[in-house]
């Protein structure tokens, strides 16, 4: 923990990192860690509601999240009904901006790898990942024919550490 008494991390989703959520949220680990200065971010997610099976966030609440005394105002969910995912992945910066500051540096952050070797939302030629301003963007996927929103290459490329967590036999060769 940095010397300003938190720690920001950015979660990632897919099956890769259960097992690391699992352990933390386990006796051995939960409570060595002071919750109350953790904040909770996430790389990536798809624009579904938090209770959809394909949201990062809802295998982040079952497997670690709801098992661990983090206050929830330090959770930022890369969702909200009633908005475009335009419009809320501005208001996400400007959540990552409250908590970081200017200098937009997470302590941590955890990236998985697709079997197309995407990290975060940030797929071969899409056009997100020439994006130099922005710290959080929205687009259309058409591949996956829905919305995607994103931690930017810029920010995450600025992050303390980052851990890539990557299991499977399709992305030996990437």
């Amino acid at each position: 923990m940095r010397a300003k008494g938190q720690f920001t991390a950015v979660l990632t989703g897919g099956s890769s990192p259960a097992g690391i959520y699992k352990l933390l949220a386990s006796d051995d680990y939960k409570n060595k860690i002071d919750w109350s200065k953790v904040y909770i971010f996430w790389g990536d997610e798809r624009w579904v509601p938090l209770n959809d099976d394909l949201s990062n966030a809802k295998m982040s609440y079952a497997t670690l999240l709801s098992h661990v005394p983090i206050p929830q105002e330090n959770i930022f969910e890369m969702y909200k009904d009633g908005v475009t995912p335009e419009e809320y992945a501005a208001t996400y910066e400007q959540s990552v901006r409250s908590v970081l500051g200017e200098e937009g540096k997470f302590d941590l952050i955890l990236l998985g790898m697709g079997d197309d070797g995407h990290t975060a939302s940030l797929f071969p030629g899409e056009a997100v990942l020439a994006e130099q301003t922005k710290w959080v963007d929205a687009y259309y996927l058409a591949p996956q024919k829905m919305y995607r929103i994103t931690l930017t290459a810029p920010l995450i490329n600025k992050a303390e550490k980052i851990v890539v967590v990557a299991f499977g036999e399709k992305k030996r060769t990437l």
